[in-house]
């Protein structure tokens, strides 16, 4: 059972029983899985997210991604990716420590196409209140080359 014992040993025959020495021994076992893997599980195409699991003392973690299509800064608990490619990934921590290697931990991040962008057709107007409409929904409207004054 791992724990922190203590050995002590004294010598003896039928003469003499010598003095008594003791040493400390502690017994540790492989590391228990980390825990889930907090972090999102569905993120867009570029962007970079910080994944995690509750760090142990004395472990060391080994972070896996299949496939391997994003780029992957791992520090010990922690490991920052910066997802490359649309598609589902399976990313996965294993703990180790001088006993062995323990249960790893897995989650299955999504990410997703960033949706193009349609402002419509380019036209000419006449008049200073226009309605821009372009999808998808939502977002931010920019302006390019526009002349002094005019706002989105």
């Amino acid at each position: 059972m791992p724990g922190l014992y203590t050995i002590t040993v004294q010598p003896a025959n039928v003469c003499y029983a010598g003095p008594s020495a003791s040493f400390n021994v502690e017994i540790i076992s492989v590391p228990p899985q980390s825990g889930g893997i907090s972090g999102p599980d569905a993120v867009c195409f570029g962007a970079e997210e910080l994944y995690s699991v509750p760090a142990t003392p004395g472990v060391t973690y080994t972070w896996n991604l299949s496939p391997n299509n994003a780029v992957m800064n791992p520090q010990g608990a922690e490991n920052r990716i910066r997802w490359t490619n649309a598609g589902t990934y399976v990313l996965t921590v294993v703990p180790r420590n001088t006993c062995g290697v323990g249960p790893g931990s897995s989650l299955i991040v999504t990410v997703n196409n960033t949706p193009p962008a349609n402002a419509g057709q380019d036209r000419v107007v006449c008049q200073a209140n226009v309605l821009l409409t372009g999808s998808p929904a939502g977002g931010a409207w920019s302006c390019l080359n526009c002349p002094p004054g005019v706002s989105i």
